[in-house]
C-alpha cells in the first residue's frame, strides 16, 4: 500500500462525485472499494467533517464508521487523517454525531496501528476534571470495551468509574461503560466486579427508572460472569484432583 502522504490532499471533482454517489447509494461495499482504490477520498471526508454543514458531517460520519468496520488493521491506516476531526466531533453537543464519532474511534482503537494513541487521548479526558470531557470519554469506552478486552486500560477506567456512576450527569454513560467491561472481561478476571455490587444494589432501589432498568440488567450480566468464574475454578479444582481428566 502506498504511503497516504503520496496521495493528493485535495480530491478532484471526479473523485468527489464518485464519493457523493456512493454515499447516496448507501452501499458499503462500493464505499470500501472506492476508499481502497482512491484513498484521497478520506481527505474529502475529513473536509466534510471540518468545513461541511450538518448534513455533510452526517454523511462523513456514516462513511467513516462503515470504513472503520470493514477495513482490516493494515488497511485502516488510510483512515488516520480522520482521527483528529473525529476527536473534535466526539466532544460536540450533538449527541448523535458525538456517539457516532466515538463509536468509529473505538473501532479504530481496537484494530488500527495508531489505536493506542486514540485510547491515550480518551484516557486523558477521562482522568481530567473537565466536565465537558467526562461523557465523551465514557461514551468512547462504552464502545471500546465491546470491541476488545484491554486490561491495562480497564484498570485505569475502573479506578474511578464508581465516581461517575454516582454523579447524576454521568451515571447512565458510566453504567454503559461498566456493562461493556463486563461483556469483555475474561471470567478469571471477573472477581474485581464484586466491588460494584453494593453500589449497583443501591442504585437499583433509588435511581431514576431508566437507570434502574440498566442497573438490573448489569447485575444479571455480572452474575453470569461471576458464575462462569466459579465454574472455571471448580473445573480447575477437579482437574487438579483428577489428573487423568
Amino acid at each position: 500500500m502506498r504511503n497516504l502522504e503520496s496521495y493528493p490532499k485535495l480530491s478532484n471533482e471526479e473523485t468527489r462525485r464518485e464519493l457523493e454517489k456512493v454515499i447516496a447509494s448507501g452501499k458499503t461495499s462500493e464505499l470500501t472499494e472506492l476508499a481502497l482504490k482512491k484513498p484521497e477520498v478520506i481527505f474529502e471526508l475529513e473536509r466534510k467533517l471540518e468545513e461541511g454543514d450538518k448534513f455533510d458531517k452526517m454523511d462523513a460520519l456514516w462513511a467513516l464508521s462503515k470504513l472503520a468496520e470493514r477495513l482490516d488493521s493494515t488497511k485502516a491506516l488510510i483512515l488516520e487523517p480522520a482521527v483528529e476531526p473525529l476527536m473534535k466531533i466526539s466532544s460536540s453537543k450533538n449527541r448523535w454525531m458525538r456517539r457516532r464519532a466515538a463509536k468509529t474511534l473505538a473501532t479504530l482503537a481496537s484494530k488500527a496501528p495508531y489505536g493506542d494513541e486514540i485510547v491515550g487521548r480518551f484516557l486523558e479526558w477521562y482522568l481530567s476534571d473537565g466536565e465537558d470531557k467526562a461523557v465523551p470519554s465514557l461514551e468512547f469506552f462504552s464502545y471500546y470495551f465491546l470491541k476488545t478486552w484491554d486490561e491495562k486500560t480497564a484498570e485505569i477506567v475502573l479506578s474511578r468509574l464508581d465516581e461517575f456512576i454516582q454523579e447524576e450527569e454521568t451515571s447512565f454513560d458510566a453504567l454503559m461503560t461498566l456493562e461493556a467491561v463486563i461483556t469483555s472481561i475474561p471470567p478469571e478476571k471477573a472477581e474485581i466486579l464484586r466491588n460494584y455490587v453494593p453500589l449497583l444494589e443501591r442504585l437499583k432501589e433509588t435511581a431514576p427508572p431508566e437507570v434502574q432498568k440498566l442497573t438490573i440488567r448489569i447485575l444479571d450480566e455480572m452474575a453470569l460472569k461471576l458464575k462462569a468464574l466459579f465454574s472455571r475454578r471448580d473445573a480447575l479444582s477437579l482437574q487438579r484432583r483428577s489428573p487423568c481428566l
